[in-house]
């Protein structure tokens, strides 16, 4: 490999009086450089690259055995280290050492030029403002080139789940057979947003959040180094806030650097927990676990007094939420586990609650952040969360019986109405259907599954023993009808709408429809027993159904047969002849509507 194109790094550093050692970056001798800049892992020794032992393993034996695939895909939450694997890989791949157990040395000119961000052979794209065809077509040109300076062409795509589906699509063959120079890494946050073609043509590495004591042993290195002095209790409150990411540990300890403060001889003081707890706006622990206390002992009043007092120190109320549910978390764990090593606070709240209780009170609190953030008044929904805890297990309190919605249409008189189930009212035991409940003002249907849309069990002869209405009475409540019929069926609420109630026959009521296939389709079993189920729970009166074509003669009581009267057409309804020739261009949109809701064909005379 030719060299020329590099600068004599080693020259470089002396310049720069920087001492070269494995764990250290090269640039750390800027004091304005971020700590998670300057400490970024520089090889893949465990004490370096902290907490993903198996992924480092992997890549080692990839590099030592030449087996480096052509493209790679690493998944995990932000900061575990994903970008910064995929640069030490390729130090790794491009290194000069001899030695292959020793790759990356950190010393060859190829180790240095990528370690300070010179080599022009490794590129970190940014897909969130590099996601377009146009810059996939680009990225296609440019990968065809051999490598400048370096034996391997890196590209490193960071957020890859953002490039768009086209571009995605034209990337497929580039990623799946690159030039031999060339190595790809996609690094995401989220991995299911990214197309299983691409994930299909990468090896793919899940990082997981770094542990806790991991993340400890890293700040005290760093702590070391930078000069900073803490307390156990600062490492431990960085590390637990951090959550698994290293780069947000090391952003806390860069911000209590400038925290720190000097004693009247200038001598740098020791951060303590109080001084974590009052940048990031944490209560103490006591005051959680007095808290806590207060949720177990079912006082309301303790809770919120408590509450209002760490809010006036200074205490932010997600914070709170959050370390509410960060120890009721270790309380449930401590009671699934009697036998596991836990703290004796934790052990002493774990006696005070019963496992669902406080599996419940932590789901409680942990959907608290979102309302506590966009609240008008933060502090209002930590505060209803508490009070609720509080009540828990009194019913009538925590939930009263809401009052039945009233109806928006009109009420039929009293006399017609059953007495053992008016129509306003759910029934006993009704679970009402979501069209229903986002309808709101649906009279509730007590027969039939709403899933099925189509089917009802049959009643019983007495099921709804209230008197047959009058005609005039079905028409005022067809709307109501109808919304009815539309929660449980819309196929059956299509008919509905060139269907109009003509009269009663008895305990039938007679419907004119204004076309045969209406017709038919209400004549099914399935479908007229629905509406019969629909009319009986909307009316209070069991009836039956008959339908009629418009035009169609009618006895006198309603029956057909010998034509002593016509059923009239609606307004806009076709005649005689055109009930039985095709419609007009405006009746027969409204018919292939319910043809194609039906997936039918129509029934001829």
């Amino acid at each position: 490999m030719s060299t020329s194109g590099l600068f004599d790094a080693n020259e470089h550093a002396d310049s720069c009086n920087v001492e070269r050692t494995p764990n250290l970056d090269v640039s750390r001798s800027s004091g304005t450089t971020s700590l998670y800049r300057k400490f970024r892992p520089q090889t893949f020794d465990a004490s370096d690259l902290v907490g993903q032992d198996a992924i480092v393993q992997t890549l080692k034996n990839a590099v030592r055995t030449n087996r480096v695939a052509h493209a790679y895909l690493f998944t995990g939450p932000r900061g575990t280290g994903k970008t910064t694997t995929a640069r030490l890989l390729a130090k790794a791949v491009n290194c000069l050492d001899q030695d292959l157990e020793n790759r990356p040395c950190n010393k060859c000119d190829a180790c240095n030029a990528i370690a300070q961000g010179s080599a022009i052979d490794v590129l970190e794209i940014d897909a969130a403002s590099n996601r377009g065809i146009d810059d996939i077509r680009e990225l296609r040109e440019r990968v065809r080139f051999a490598p400048v300076q370096l034996r391997t062409k890196f590209y490193i795509i960071d957020e890859a789940h953002q490039i768009t589906g086209a571009a995605a699509n034209a990337f497929l063959k580039t990623l799946e057979e690159p030039p031999d120079h060339t190595r790809f890494v996609l690094a995401t946050t989220d991995p299911e947003q990214i197309l299983p073609t691409i994930v299909s043509r990468c090896q793919r590495f899940e990082f997981r959040r770094i542990p806790t004591g991991d993340v400890v042993r890293r700040l005290e290195h760093v702590a070391d180094l930078e000069g900073l002095s803490l307390d156990a209790a600062a490492l431990a409150i960085i590390a637990n806030h951090s959550q698994g990411s290293l780069r947000d540990a090391l952003g806390l300890l860069d911000q209590l650097a400038s925290f720190n403060r000097s004693d009247a001889a200038g001598d740098e003081q020791t951060i303590t927990g109080d001084d974590v707890r009052s940048l990031l706006g944490l209560s103490r622990d006591e005051v959680i676990v007095q808290l806590v206390d207060a949720i177990a002992d079912q006082d309301a009043a303790i809770a919120l007094d408590y509450l209002q007092s760490a809010i006036g120190r200074g205490s932010d109320p997600r914070q709170i939420a959050r370390q509410i549910v960060q120890v009721l978390r270790e309380v449930m764990h401590a009671i699934a586990d009697p036998l596991s090593e836990r703290d004796p606070e934790v052990r002493r709240l774990a006696n005070r609650f019963g496992l669902a209780e406080a599996m419940d009170e932590a789901e409680r609190f942990s959907e608290l952040d979102f309302k506590v953030r966009h609240g008008a008044i933060p502090q209002l929904p930590l505060e209803i969360g508490l009070v609720r805890a509080t009540l828990r297990g009194n019913d009538a309190v925590r939930n009263p019986s809401p009052a039945p919605p009233l109806s928006t249409f009109p009420i039929r008189p009293e006399t017609e109405m059953p007495a053992s189930n008016p129509p306003n009212q759910t029934p006993p035991n009704q679970q009402r259907s979501l069209s229903e409940k986002v309808r709101g003002n649906v009279i509730p249907i007590s027969r039939g599954s709403a899933a099925s849309g189509e089917t009802s069990k049959p009643r019983s002869s007495d099921a709804h023993a209230g008197p047959v209405p009058t005609i005039e009475t079905v028409r005022t409540m067809w709307d109501q009808v109808r919304a009815n019929v539309k929660a449980r069926s819309r196929r059956i609420d299509a008919l509905l709408m060139s269907v109009d109630p003509h009269s009663m026959r008895g305990d039938t009521l007679v419907l004119v429809s204004a076309y045969p296939f209406h017709k038919s389709k209400l004549g099914e079993t399935d479908v007229r027993r629905l509406l019969e189920d629909v009319l009986a729970d909307t009316l209070g009166a069991s009836l039956k159904i008959e339908t009629v074509l418009a035009h169609e003669p009618v006895q006198a009581d309603g029956s057909t047969g010998e034509p002593n009267a016509q059923v009239e057409a609606r307004p806009g309804s076709p005649s005689d002849s055109e009930s039985r020739t095709p419609p007009s261009d405006g009746g027969k949109k409204i018919l292939d509507a319910a043809k194609n809701l039906f997936d039918a064909e129509e029934i001829g005379p």
